[in-house]
């Protein structure tokens, strides 16, 4: 069952991302957004999935198993507990134009920061854990376990004996 739901949102996760990269926000914002945040649920449900088929499989063995084991739970918490944070961004953002003056608290020389810069900041935070964690799945679970050949192949040589006997056929 687990294999299933792997494979699907394995699937579902490529489908999406293909469609957020291909929708721009500018040009149809709700679209990306709808995208963005369908991505974000099949992605967690991917790293789910993935954990506990890895944790069945022969990858989960040492020496890297317990270590991409671990790395993808923590991954997977930090970009699940990253989704109440880039949700908050976007609704003071979108829908109540936020902004916090920083200038006198921190001395910077900006005059504000947006919601849309900390929404940003979590959005690219959370596609960065997204390839951490397939990098994670290709170093650690396939690493030292696939071995590729490359080898010339000749066509043989056809080879006709020639047989002493006569050949009679029945019609």
């Amino acid at each position: 069952m687990h294999r299933h739901l792997y494979l699907l949102f394995g699937v579902t996760e490529l489908i999406l991302l293909s469609g957020l990269s291909a929708i721009g926000e500018k040009e149809h914002g709700i679209w990306h957004v709808c995208f963005f945040y369908s991505f974000g649920v099949i992605a967690l449900l991917f790293f789910i999935s993935n954990t506990v088929c890895h944790s069945q499989s022969l990858y989960f063995l040492n020496p890297y198993g317990r270590i991409s084991y671990h790395v993808k739970i923590a991954i997977s918490i930090c970009y699940f507990l990253s989704a109440p944070a880039i949700a908050t961004f976007y609704a003071l953002y979108w829908k109540a134009c936020f902004t916090w003056g920083m200038n006198q608290y921190l001395k910077l020389r900006i005059n504000e920061i947006s919601a849309y810069e900390l929404f940003a900041l979590v959005e690219y935070l959370d596609v960065f854990m997204v390839i951490f964690y397939h990098g994670c799945c290709v170093y650690w679970d396939i690493q030292h376990k696939v071995v590729f050949s490359v080898r010339l192949n000749k066509p043989e040589e056809k080879r006709i004996e020639k047989i002493d006997r006569e050949v009679v056929s029945e019609l």
